[in-house]
């Protein structure tokens, strides 16, 4: 259907008078902008020049605690809880500059504990100074880096005090990866990478690189797994096993 924006008033006494405005298009296009953010999987907020918060989606509204009609009454920095203001006023005046920015920071929510999240946001001059963020909750992301972190932390330390190395190598990229131990096992910088299998193979001995020939053409052709005991090429040094 149609839609129409109906202005009645009278321009002197006993007349009366209508204008009549087809406002279809522009209702049409403030019902997709409006299922767009409400079928949103991130939050949305819309904050004016003064940092006051004008549209919300139901997600954000979520996210944070708070219902629309709060959120609506409120400014931004109610929720922002890494920035203290003047940094925040900062960032501002550089997204103005640039017209978007990605960053990451701290939101409060209603009950008081404070979540991690990414925000994209757009400024847009019109209406006195408009801007448009994206908002998301990377809470378990950030959890899950974290532990990463701390597991590839608790390895490297583990390798260190036995002396254990490992690598890895994706078959499909043939990128391979070494494990800090297993340079200074070997003797080589880590900034260079892991050698290619030529030079890795120059760390042996004659007889050890026979020895892995040998258990490679198996893997290869029967896929039977191999543990060796290897010497290193001695350099001027004491031979050394691995």
């Amino acid at each position: 259907g149609r839609w129409l924006e109906v202005t009645a008033y009278s321009p002197s006494k006993g007349q009366f008078a209508v204008i009549v405005t087809d406002v279809t298009e522009r209702r049409e296009a403030e019902l997709k902008r409006e299922c767009i953010l409400q079928t949103a999987l991130d939050g949305f907020c819309e904050v004016d020049a003064k940092g006051r918060f004008v549209d919300v989606n139901d997600v954000y509204c979520r996210m944070v605690g708070y219902s629309r009609e709060e959120l609506l009454a409120m400014h931004v920095m109610d929720v922002e809880a890494k920035e203290p203001l003047d940094e925040a006023l900062r960032r501002v005046e550089r997204q103005r500059e640039t017209g978007s920015a990605r960053f990451e920071t701290l939101n409060r929510h209603k009950d008081g504990r404070l979540f991690p999240v990414e925000v994209s946001t757009r400024y847009v001059p019109d209406w006195g100074g408009r801007y448009f963020s994206f908002v998301r909750d990377i809470t378990e992301r950030t959890r899950a880096e974290t532990t990463l972190r701390l597991r590839t932390q608790e390895l490297k330390e583990a390798q260190r005090l036995a002396r254990i190395g490992n690598s890895l190598r994706d078959v499909d990229t043939n990128v391979i990866v070494w494990s800090d131990e297993l340079y200074r096992i070997f003797g080589l910088d880590a900034k260079a990478g892991p050698p290619n299998y030529e030079k890795f193979l120059s760390l042996f001995s004659a007889e050890s690189r026979q020895r892995i020939h040998a258990a490679a053409e198996l893997l290869r052709s029967e896929g039977r797994g191999f543990e060796l005991e290897l010497q290193l090429a001695a350099a001027g040094e004491a031979a050394r096993w691995i």
